[in-house]
């Protein structure tokens, strides 16, 4: 989401006449952290997305921020938890914890995601080298 809504609405018209002259069929998928995520998008997410957007995510927030903000006013207020809640946007996320994650542990952890937010299709990633150090270990991966 780097550039506006009517650029990708231009782009898509010059697609779709393409593809049609050529008797072809375009499907488009878009990743986003959804933070410039506004109304404005709602036209283009759906008409070109089928209002399908993956998305990538931490929580707590550390380190995503909108211009001017913060990263936990992201995290609890931003435009992608918004949208969440109405069932709207995203539908499937790749959620990257972090060491803040495991201090608040896997309730609150799944809470966010799956009640806050209304996903249903996430996948997480563990990109740390000390969970994966703790885990060969037989340790947990953080503080309970």
């Amino acid at each position: 989401m780097t550039l506006p809504p009517e650029w990708f609405e231009a782009a898509d018209e010059i697609i779709q006449k393409i593809a049609d002259e050529r008797k072809k069929e375009v499907g488009h998928f878009l990743q986003s952290n959804m933070l410039a995520y506004g109304r404005k998008w709602n036209r283009v997410l759906a008409e070109m997305f089928g209002n399908s957007v993956g998305s990538s995510m931490d929580f707590p927030n550390l380190h995503r921020r909108l211009k001017n903000a913060g990263p936990r006013n992201t995290t609890e207020s931003g435009p992608e938890h918004t949208a969440g809640r109405r069932g709207r946007h995203p539908s499937g996320s790749h959620i990257h914890p972090n060491e803040q994650t495991f201090e608040l542990g896997a309730e609150r952890f799944y809470v966010h995601f799956v009640e806050d937010l209304g996903l249903r299709d996430f996948q997480i990633n563990t990109p740390f080298q000390r969970v994966s150090q703790r885990c060969e270990e037989g340790l947990s991966p953080g503080p309970p």
